[in-house]
């Protein structure tokens, strides 16, 4: 159900808790009166910055004008690049939490709640092949997005029409009446052209944008994210190794990795000193802060190449035993359609996705580590985090990425050009 929640500092209110659907095109009045009809009467469209539409709604919050209220999913939505997830801790004890993947929404990926009602919701997106982590923050880690956002939408009540009223005089309706018939049925024959135009166009539009979601879903993952080696040298340098400042100390430090560069959190706890020099953004309590800083890296061209699962998570366990290190390899797990979109091809991708994590003593990219890591193929680094106070303080997550054959059948395909029970050249299918 949706809400209304304020942010210090932050002009105007905010509502959380919408359900997000992907529109193949900007939807015309007549679809949001139907969506209005099937999910709930006020709506706010939003166009991504991959030209992606999507409609977040709720049913009508009492007391409230809709045009008063923005979204705050459709803000912070584009705050980091996809996929992510976030939960924000909120001054009554509650949370907020997003979930993003192609720059949209997620279904539930809008929600408020206590951290046992969210349960749920948080432990079927952490199935979902791609996302790191959540990022965790605070109603002033909110505030400080919020208030770089330059554009805030705002909900619309989507049933409401626009009615104009005409007032007709008694003796021009009949001495004008032969002429308004007929500019009335060329300006009918005119906008049905348009309609027309408008919809082959919308056709083709879609149809070009499905035919680059095809494509997109042909493109290997792990030949989009940087190699391991590369990413543990980008948080090493992002890694200043500063554990106290000005009476606060470190408490905790997260290097996110995508294909742009990184994102470093600093998590600082007050030893000492006093609220004017925290860093970041300070909690509600006046005892912790949060530091968030976006540092851009140019990453090489990472290689193509993967293993069969059954190699790969052989490798895996072989690296982290030799270099005596804890790891935790997960189930694979799955991709999951948005609302909206063209039921998920039946058929499975020919690869496999296992989130894995590493626990070690010392930073990951010490003692040659790093390249033990590179040695693994499909092996992709996503997160590095520290946290003050464990046997373990270091972890580095990320996605183990095989392939969905045995060996034999990889050995066959490499040796012949075609999988074993592939059909000859020549032969009917």
């Amino acid at each position: 159900m949706a809400e209304v929640i304020s942010i210090p500092g932050v002009k105007g209110i905010f509502a959380v808790g919408l359900a997000w659907r992907h529109e193949d095109s900007m939807p015309d009045a007549k679809v949001l009166r139907d969506r209005a009809a099937a999910y709930g009467r006020w709506g706010v469209v939003r166009k991504a910055s991959n030209d992606q539409f999507q409609l977040g709604q709720c049913e009508p919050i009492s007391g409230k004008s809709p045009g008063k209220l923005k979204s705050l999913a459709a803000i912070v939505v584009e705050h980091r690049p996809s996929p992510w997830r976030g939960l924000f801790e909120l001054p009554d004890g509650r949370f907020w939490y997003i979930a993003v993947r192609d720059m949209q929404v997620i279904p539930g990926g809008d929600e408020i709640g206590t951290a046992e009602e969210l349960r749920a919701v948080r432990a079927r997106h952490a199935k979902m092949s791609g996302f790191p982590e959540e990022l965790k923050g605070t109603i002033e880690s909110l505030a400080e997005i919020v208030g770089n956002t330059a554009k805030a939408p705002v909900l619309r009540d989507l049933l409401r029409r626009k009615w104009v009223r005409i007032a007709l005089i008694a003796g021009l309706v009949v001495e004008l009446a032969g002429a308004a018939i007929g500019y009335s049925v060329y300006v009918g024959m005119k906008e049905k052209a348009e309609q027309e135009a408008l919809a082959a166009q919308k056709r083709a539009i879609a149809a070009a944008v499905q035919a680059h979601n095809d494509a997109e879903a042909r493109i290997l993952p792990w030949t989009r994210e940087p190699m391991p080696a590369e990413s543990l040298g980008a948080c090493a340098s992002a890694w200043s190794g500063q554990l106290s400042k000005s009476g606060w100390t470190l408490a905790a430090w997260q290097c996110q990795v995508s294909q742009t560069g990184l994102t470093i959190t600093r998590n600082w706890s007050r030893a000492g000193g006093v609220a004017a020099d925290a860093p970041g953004t300070l909690a509600p309590d006046g005892q912790a802060s949060v530091e968030t800083l976006q540092v851009p890296v140019h990453f090489d061209v990472p290689s193509p190449l993967a293993a069969t699962q059954a190699v790969a998570t052989r490798a895996i366990w072989t690296v982290a035993q030799a270099n005596g290190l804890a790891l935790t390899v997960n189930a694979p797990t799955e991709r999951l359609p948005l609302p909206g979109t063209a039921p998920a091809n039946a058929q499975q991708v020919p690869w496999v996705v296992a989130p894995v994590t590493f626990s070690l003593v010392a930073p990951p990219w010490l003692n040659g580590i790093d390249a033990s890591f590179d040695s693994l193929a499909g092996l992709r680094l996503k997160e590095v985090d520290w946290k003050v106070g464990t046997a373990q303080p270091w972890s580095a997550m990320g996605t183990l990425y095989s392939l969905r054959v045995s060996q034999a059948e990889l050995d066959h395909y490499r040796a012949n050009g075609r999988p074993p029970n592939a059909n000859k050249p020549g032969k009917p299918t």
